[in-house]
């Protein structure tokens, strides 16, 4: 209970609320320099250094394992493509916010996003959030929400996750969507509630 506290303040210390729109895209995220350094790279890190040193909001799938692999590219984009190609994976850019996660999710996710932000319970309005969790447990993650928006989020008991993100200025529907359709998990959802539970 005392790390969950700890963890919980500590989460709260990189978050920030804000009602103010996104800005422009990142439209030369691609094109940045690779920085690839030595050609052995972690996948995680190396989207995590590529968001942080753009300045965008990064979501990845739990799936998307940080395995180790050779990779060439002279911008992010080929470097992103080398790295993935034959995995199954994929990566999309909208609103300032990189998502990586298994081809058919990632397109689920965005085909279902309007639907989905539909039948999630309002809250106290428009909340976005910023925060960095290299890892962070789902159900600390769903606390922070609550807590943010005023809506019951919660992970059921058997959901012990964690999670990697980065976000900033992110409306919080699109970030909790995105972790349940990204991660094959369940949103159930009510009046004034929303559970996110393994499918």
């Amino acid at each position: 209970m005392r790390v969950l506290k700890r963890l919980t303040v500590f989460a709260f210390l990189f978050m920030l609320c804000s009602c103010s729109a996104f800005g422009q895209e990142k439209s030369d995220f691609y094109s940045q320099p690779a920085q690839v350094g030595e050609k052995f790279l972690d996948l995680r890190s190396y989207l995590f250094g590529a968001a942080q040193r753009s300045n965008i909001s990064l979501i990845i799938a739990r799936d998307v394992r940080g395995r180790t692999n050779r990779v060439e590219g002279k911008t992010v984009k080929e470097v992103l493509n080398n790295y993935l190609q034959g995995t199954g994976f994929a990566y999309r850019l909208r609103d300032n916010c990189l998502y990586v996660a298994e081809a058919k999710n990632l397109e689920r996710f965005f085909e279902k996003l309007p639907e989905d932000a539909l039948m999630l319970p309002r809250g106290k309005g428009n909340i976005t959030v910023s925060g960095i969790f290299h890892s962070i447990e789902i159900s600390v993650f769903c606390k922070i929400l609550r807590n943010l928006t005023g809506v019951e989020i919660r992970a059921s008991d058997n959901l012990k996750a964690s999670l990697m993100i980065r976000l900033i200025k992110m409306p919080w529907q699109t970030v909790l969507i995105a972790i349940a359709r990204l991660n094959n998990y369940k949103l159930l959802r009510s009046e004034f509630s929303v559970l996110v539970a393994d499918p």
